[in-house]
């Protein structure tokens, strides 16, 4: 660099300050759907900052989605940045309903002229599981199968646990879990029991721990007795059931009662 331009270059750091220092940290979470903000400060040696000077800059893995000098440009419409903020040491990017598709290395760039400062931060996106009992049906004093499906998390991996009330059940199953068209995973645990008559009144539960989750997601559920062939009653209708086919059945039997008494009646006529 000559003496002219070693000059030009003193003369703007003391017009604008300099000393420019960018803070951010290397990673950074969000969720799936939710708006996130990918953190990122800065400071200078005499703030405020002189907006003819200043500059600033996100990239998402190695190409530019949006810029500020004077006005936000960006190449998403879920990305911003908020103007006043950026003037003020804070850059924060702002993503809207983020997706997995949203996960990877972010670069903030800040530029006050003529110094430049960079920051690198990897962003990891999680996705929520959802859990859904798909079996509950048994057949008393039989083995049966419990069903519960976990859709929609990431990353891939999960801890699936069955109880019956605060008994952990040790016959269970669990499949591999397959990849869904937007890069979230689902899975199918299976439970194999023998349910007894005390089992109606037990409260089932297919638990779940993922990383994505601040404390374990729980789905509790009571068993439904198959009766017959092709029907299933729950437990709490079975006690309806049997008073109501008592009553049918005294019907019928009053009802024939009433015919014969009435037949001898005629036969002795």
């Amino acid at each position: 660099m000559g003496f002219r331009e070693t000059c030009v270059v003193l003369l703007l750091l003391q017009h604008t300050g300099a000393a420019l220092e960018i803070s951010a940290p290397s990673t950074h979470k969000a969720t799936v759907g939710s708006p996130a903000l990918i953190p990122c400060s800065y400071t200078v040696q005499k703030p405020p900052v002189n907006p003819k000077f200043f500059a600033a800059f996100w990239y998402f893995e190695g190409k530019q989605n949006l810029s500020y000098d004077n006005e936000v440009r960006t190449t998403d419409p879920r990305y911003s940045l908020d103007i006043e903020k950026a003037l003020n040491g804070r850059v924060d990017l702002s993503i809207s309903n983020i997706a997995l598709s949203d996960a990877g290395v972010y670069a903030c760039s800040v530029l006050y002229s003529p110094l430049r400062k960079t920051k690198d931060i990897t962003v990891y996106v999680t996705a929520l599981p959802q859990v859904t009992i798909t079996n509950k049906i048994v057949v008393l004093n039989e083995e049966s199968i419990l069903r519960c499906s976990v859709t929609g998390f990431y990353p891939v991996d999960i801890g699936i646990k069955w109880f019956r009330g605060r008994e952990m059940l040790r016959d269970v199953t669990e499949d591999e879990p397959r990849r869904n068209p937007d890069g979230s995973y689902s899975v199918n645990s299976t439970a194999t029991i023998t349910p007894t008559e005390e089992d109606r009144e037990q409260i089932f539960s297919c638990r779940v721990q993922h990383q994505s989750l601040k404390k374990p997601l729980q789905e509790d559920f009571q068993l439904l007795y198959r009766v017959y062939r092709d029907n299933v009653i729950p437990q709490n209708q079975s006690l309806l059931i049997a008073v109501v086919s008592g009553i049918i059945t005294a019907a019928v039997v009053g009802i024939l009662a009433i015919i014969l008494a009435t037949a001898l009646y005629c036969n002795t006529h």
